[in-house]
């Protein structure tokens, strides 16, 4: 039918097909336009969205780094403070409860920081694992040292030249602790660098 209209619409001596071709150069045009248009904006929002998952792991990354650094810096705090708190107890006569409270204190915080840290070197950070089993070791040292410590203690009873013998050798154990969250922290900033991320976090 269309074609039959062209055909009446054609001046007399022109062939119909002479009005399909601009005809259909026209539809065509329309639809080559309509499809680089479509794919344009496909590939656009294609390379906004992969620009924003980038964004994203970029984001998720820095967290999880921030939420390292914090944890591994807890190991040492929590290593820190049951030191401190047996180093003044063991000082005072017939003080058995709160020397002993020391151990009991480090096993409560260690056991509220640990599974954090495993989990985050486990799941984003696997490549310290090595750093992770040293700081391990350096807290079960720390820990058998402490509970000699007490054992000192309630052994001798307070004599001040032993005393502060066996305190040396915790606070040894307790510098170990701390050598292995140096060597963690230096391995979580080696992934910000290499991540391009500011060694502040």
């Amino acid at each position: 039918m269309i074609h039959a209209l062209l055909a009446e619409a054609a001046p007399q001596g022109q062939n119909s097909m002479d009005v399909w071709i601009p005809a259909i150069a026209v539809l065509l045009g329309v639809v080559i336009a309509g499809l680089i248009n479509f794919f344009t904006s496909f590939f656009l929002a294609r390379q906004r969205s992969e620009h924003d998952d980038r964004l994203d792991k970029r984001k998720h990354l820095i967290a999880k780094l921030e939420e390292a650094v914090k944890a591994v810096h807890s190991h040492f705090l929590s290593a820190n403070t049951a030191y401190m708190e047996f180093a003044k107890a063991s000082l005072v006569p017939d003080n058995d409860v709160k020397v002993t409270a020391s151990l009991q204190t480090y096993a409560r915080l260690i056991k509220a920081d640990g599974p954090i840290l495993a989990m985050l070197i486990e799941f984003y950070f696997p490549e310290l694992n090595p750093q992770i089993e040293y700081l391990n070791k350096a807290e079960a040292d720390f820990s058998k040292q402490l509970q000699e410590g007490i054992n000192a203690y309630v052994a001798i009873k307070v004599q001040k030249p032993l005393m502060k013998s066996v305190q040396k050798n915790v606070k040894s154990e307790l510098k170990k602790v701390a050598e292995a969250v140096e060597s963690l922290q230096q391995g979580f900033a080696a992934i910000a660098k290499k991540q391009g991320i500011s060694s502040s976090v």
